[in-house]
C-alpha cells in the first residue's frame, strides 16, 4: 500500500502543477496497481474505495484536475494508510 500512497503523492503534485497528461498517465498506472491490491482489503473498505474512484472518474470527465487531486489526497489516500 505504501507504493500506492507514493503514487498518489506523485499524481497530486502533477495535478497541482496542471500537468494533466502526465497525471492521467500515472492515474492509469495507479488504477492497475490498486486493482491488484484491493483483493486483500475487507469488502467494506473496497466499497468505500470504489465510491471515491467513481468520484475521481467524474472529476476527470469534467476536466477538474484540482478536484481529482483533492479526492486523491484527502479521501483516497487516508483509506490506504
Amino acid at each position: 500500500m505504501k507504493e500506492l500512497v507514493n503514487l498518489i503523492e506523485e499524481i497530486v503534485e502533477l495535478c497541482y502543477q496542471q500537468k494533466k497528461a502526465e497525471a492521467y498517465e500515472k492515474i492509469n498506472l495507479f488504477i492497475n496497481e490498486i486493482v491488484k491490491a484491493i483483493v486483500e482489503l475487507p469488502e467494506s473498505k473496497v466499497v468505500e474505495i470504489n465510491g471515491i474512484l467513481q468520484n475521481i472518474l467524474s472529476a476527470m470527465e469534467e476536466n477538474d484536475i484540482v478536484a481529482v487531486a483533492d479526492l486523491l489526497e484527502y479521501e483516497l489516500k487516508e483509506k490506504l494508510v
